[in-house]
């Protein structure tokens, strides 16, 4: 034991130590770098931390704005004269409940999901039953109508879902 202190107290020693000292400081920063680096790059970082702390500090859930923009674009079909923007205006609709579904936790088909929920989440649960039903007929059927009066009913009730759910 004696050797061994002796050995790392000698002042020739020393020297390599110092040495060595400064070459792992070196490693070291550099793989902090490539850390950072990583976490920059990677969304990882994004997701566990800014989401959270933008959902703290405006208390309204994140993604709300990208929500908004995606249903107004969905509302704009409307404006478009043709059944085949109803429809698909239908479609995004569902689409778009259903994503905010999955990003809740529910997993499966839009209608595996809807058996899973009670209307203590959605209160117009029978309402989007029925319209993800049509919704079904409108993607199996190419010759199902769809009017404008019918698919603004539709999207009012996708309306009233999303903002139960605090969508936007």
């Amino acid at each position: 034991m004696k050797e061994i202190i002796t050995f790392l107290t000698n002042p020739e020693v020393y020297g390599f130590y110092r040495i060595s000292k400064f070459i792992f400081i070196g490693v070291s920063l550099y793989l902090l770098a490539w850390i950072f680096f990583f976490l920059i790059k990677n969304s990882w970082l994004k997701n566990v931390c800014f989401e959270d702390l933008t959902e703290a500090f405006t208390y309204k859930p994140f993604g709300r704005k990208k929500i908004n923009k995606r249903w107004d674009r969905i509302v704009k079909r409307l404006d478009i004269e043709k059944e085949s923007e109803f429809k698909l205006a239908l479609i995004d609709a569902d689409d778009l409940l259903g994503e905010i579904f999955e990003k809740m936790g529910y997993k499966g088909t839009m209608t595996d999901i809807l058996k899973q929920l009670n209307t203590g989440i959605v209160s117009n649960l029978e309402d989007i039953e029925k319209v993800h039903q049509i919704r079904n007929k409108v993607v199996r059927d190419p010759d199902y109508k769809l009017s404008r009066e019918e698919a603004e009913r539709i999207l009012g009730i996708y309306k009233e879902a999303l903002r139960g759910l605090e969508a936007f």
